[in-house]
């Protein structure tokens, strides 16, 4: 569990849909305690009020639901993004040349030693 909030690593998406289940669970919650009350208004005579509150008890908490669900896409957009534009910038910016292999250099040197210099004797 710790893991799955390590500040170092990058955002996952099952961490968002935890979340996102977790607010999913206190709503359902909350609209189950709202139900309750609705339904004893109902019993207690006022049964208009008890069906408008039914009404606005699950008209609110979808709303809210449908609010937090579209801040989360939206938040897991932008880090998408995030992490391609960041893919795009280290692909766009300019690369030095890479140091010579020592392998390289090594098989030039042994090239080099093996080719006759021209001195002044010789010519």
């Amino acid at each position: 569990m710790r893991q799955l909030f390590n500040q170092d690593r990058a955002l996952s998406h099952d961490v968002v849909n935890m979340a996102l289940r977790w607010i999913a669970g206190l709503f359902l919650a909350a609209g189950g305690i709202g139900l309750i009350f609705a339904v004893m208004t109902i019993f207690s005579g006022a049964w208009l009020t008890g069906l408008f509150q039914i009404a606005a008890l699950f008209g609110g908490l979808i709303a809210l639901y449908l609010l937090v669900r579209l801040q989360v896409e939206t938040l897991w957009a932008l880090h998408r993004l995030n992490d391609r534009m960041s893919v795009l910038s280290d692909d766009l910016r300019p690369r030095e040349p890479a140091p010579a292999a020592p392998a390289r250099q090594k098989a030039a040197a042994k090239a080099a030693a093996k080719t006759p210099e021209k001195t002044e004797e010789s010519a």
